[in-house]
């Protein structure tokens, strides 16, 4: 493997029998051996990439088997390999988008190797050039050099929420990964948040949760996609490694932070308490009130009630500090009060509903409360989102909840009275 960079043959073939090696290690029933067949995986990215990534998909599958390995560290592990492929720059996706207009990076085969092999000797040309040219620049002795030089560092873009260029095995591993959790619920119960968590730390807490949203809007097990919003609306409450996207989420001070939340809200709509606790995180109280107020529409099950006790519990978080201190101005926050209590009024008389009824009473003022819209906190929201379009929207996928639900519950039925007991 030492002589890999000749490029001959033989190289290769050591390669890949390298890989044979570690593919059987991987299956190891020794938790140490199985870890140290994924270091030589990532030292072998980190000296060949382009090669390794060109035979990712002759490991990849056991990278999915390792996903329910019972010791946590073969799991990070496994995560970070399966991150750092994701954002291999040797991938002709990342390749594609670095290179200049005029050098066209595609095809399959040897031309494809040909053209990446060229890009890398000139993205290689380009980093050892650059410094003679802001000295250039620095000097004046050449004004071409100059403008080139200032041409070669644009400037940093405000406040990127995506960071990392991702491939098509990053979402191909996150739908093998949701039908895993889909046939496994202990794995979800158990590992579903760790595995999350560490994907947002290894790639980014953006892409993964607007992958995972598109993945879920087309998820045909209506159940499964409730479920698993519910688990990534708690996640992105509650981690500290998305600490980031919840502050883009409050703020929404960009467009990006704007797209990000309609993709969320898309998806989100599946659980209603999900879609109530995004608004609130927003602080889109306006929609949340209409939202508590088509609550009387779906049926209040202990399960919904079970997640509207743990959104009360969560308002009562420091996560939601910001929200309680914006009670202290009730004209100016009249959605919000409005929104919660909704909640109230649909909550039981039990802990959440002492602990919200409690809250609301510290708020001034909170009787025969004028709707003045001038004196209503507003804030510019961008033509492109339409509150309007987004209820319906809500309204539509609850509406094929609730059928798919009668549907269940007439097979149920029917296989009951089909069961050679009743006959």
């Amino acid at each position: 493997l030492g002589g890999g960079k000749g490029g001959g043959k033989n190289p290769r073939l050591y390669l890949l029998a390298v890989l044979g090696v570690l593919i059987d290690h991987m299956k190891y029933t020794h938790e140490e051996t199985r870890l140290e067949a994924l270091r030589w995986v990532i030292w072998l990215h980190e000296q060949v990439p382009r090669r390794i990534y060109r035979q990712a998909g002759t490991f990849f599958p056991v990278m999915l088997e390792l996903i329910t390995d019972p010791s946590d560290k073969v799991l990070r592990m496994v995560l970070h390999v399966i991150a750092l492929l994701s954002t291999s720059k040797a991938s002709p996706e990342v390749e594609a988008e670095a290179t200049p207009p005029a050098v066209q990076v595609g095809g399959a085969g040897a031309k494809q190797g040909k053209k990446e092999r060229g890009t890398s000797v000139q993205s290689d040309t380009h980093s050892t050039a650059a410094p003679n040219s802001k000295e250039a620049a620095k000097s004046s002795k050449a004004a071409k050099l100059g403008s080139d030089a200032s041409k070669s560092q644009p400037p940093p873009p405000v406040a990127p929420l995506t960071t990392k260029k991702l491939n098509k095995y990053f979402k191909l591993f996150l739908e093998e990964l949701l039908q895993l959790f889909n046939k496994n619920r202990t794995l979800l119960e158990n590992k579903g948040a760790i595995i999350i968590r560490q994907l947002c730390v290894d790639v980014d807490a953006h892409s993964v949760y607007c992958i995972l949203a598109e993945i879920l809007n087309s998820e045909e097990d209506l159940n499964f996609a409730s479920l698993m919003v519910q688990v990534l609306n708690m996640i992105l409450f509650t981690s500290m490694e998305l600490h980031q996207l919840r502050t883009e989420l409050k703020n929404l001070s960009s467009p990006e932070s704007w797209l990000l939340f309609t993709k969320l809200y898309h998806c989100w709509c599946h659980n209603p308490v999900a879609s109530l606790g995004l608004c609130l995180l927003t602080q889109n109280y306006e929609h949340a009130s209409k939202l508590v107020q088509h609550f009387t529409n779906l049926e209040i099950t202990a399960s919904f009630l079970k997640e509207l006790d743990k959104l009360v519990q969560l308002v009562e978080s420091p996560i939601f500090t910001f929200l309680r201190l914006q009670l202290m101005d009730p004209h100016g926050s009249i959605h919000l009060i409005q929104t919660l209590y909704g909640v109230l009024m649909v909550l039981p008389q039990s802990g959440a509903f002492g602990m919200l009824k409690q809250r609301l009473s510290c708020v001034p003022v909170i009787t025969s409360l004028p709707h003045d819209k001038h004196l209503t906190r507003t804030r510019g929201i961008p033509r492109t989102v339409n509150f309007e379009e987004l209820l319906k929207h809500f309204l539509s996928v609850q509406e094929v909840h609730s059928a798919a639900k009668k549907k269940r519950t007439t097979q149920l039925y029917r296989t009951d009275l089909s069961s050679p007991t009743n006959r």
